[in-house]
C-alpha cells in the first residue's frame, strides 16, 4: 500500500523553506549522486539514512529520509525520537539510484525504497535528542535501524514554533505501537 504525503506536511516543508536553507523536502536521488552507495544491514534488511547524519545540528523541519530493501516488502516504518513514537514515515517511494544498484529487487515487493519521515525542532529542547526507527517488513519482523544522536537547536528557525501544533506522516494514536514491558523484541 503505497502512502501518500498529507497536504500538512507538504505545507511545512514549504513554510520550512521559507525560514531555512537548510530544511529540505524529500526529492529522489538524481543519478548523478555518487556511484557507489553505503548501506547497512541489520537482521533481514539492507538500508541507509541519508539524513540526518550523526552529530548534525537540525533545526526547523527536521526530515530523515533514506531508503530500506527486504526481500518480502516493508510494511511500516515508525519513527522516535528519546525512546518516544514521534510519526509513522511514508513508504515506498521511488528511488531509481538504489534499484540500478540492486537491480534483483527491481520488481519486487521493494522496488520502490525510499521513505521519509520529519519532525519539528521546536517540539525538543535544546541539546542532544536520539533518533531512530522500527521497520516492521510483511511477515512482521521488526529491526532498530538509524540510532543515531543529533543535537536538536529549536532557535534556529524560531518562526516554526508558530507551526508545532500540526504533524507529519500518519500520527494517530491508534496507531502508535506500544513497546511493552518485553521491548520489540522481548529483550
Amino acid at each position: 500500500m503505497r502512502k501518500v504525503l498529507p497536504f500538512s506536511f507538504l505545507f511545512l516543508c514549504l513554510a520550512g523553506l521559507a525560514f531555512s536553507a537548510k530544511t529540505t523536502c524529500f526529492e529522489p536521488m538524481s543519478k548523478t549522486r555518487d556511484a557507489v552507495l553505503s548501506f547497512e544491514t541489520t537482521g533481514p534488511f539492507i538500508w541507509h539514512l541519508d539524513t540526518p547524519q550523526a552529530g548534525d545540528t537540525v533545526s526547523g523541519i527536521v526530515m530523515v529520509q533514506g531508503w530500506i530493501l527486504s526481500e518480502v516488502g516493508v510494511s511500516r516504518i515508525d519513527f522516535y525520537v528519546d525512546d518516544k513514537y514521534v510519526s509513522t514515515a511514508n513508504i515506498n517511494l521511488p528511488r531509481d539510484d538504489v534499484i540500478e544498484h540492486y537491480p534483483e529487487f527491481a520488481g519486487s515487493a521493494s522496488a520502490a525504497p525510499g521513505f521519509t519521515v520529519g519532525f519539528l525542532a521546536s517540539d525538543y529542547p535544546m541539546g542532544n535528542h536520539e533518533i531512530f526507527l522500527i521497520v516492521t517488513d510483511s511477515e512482521d519482523h521488526q529491526e532498530t535501524i538509524g540510532t543515531r544522536t543529533v543535537y536538536v537547536d529549536p532557535t534556529l528557525n524560531p518562526g516554526l514554533r508558530s507551526l508545532s501544533h500540526l504533524r507529519m506522516g500518519h500520527r494517530r494514536e491508534r496507531d502508535r505501537p506500544d513497546r511493552g514491558p518485553g521491548g520489540w523484541n522481548g529483550h
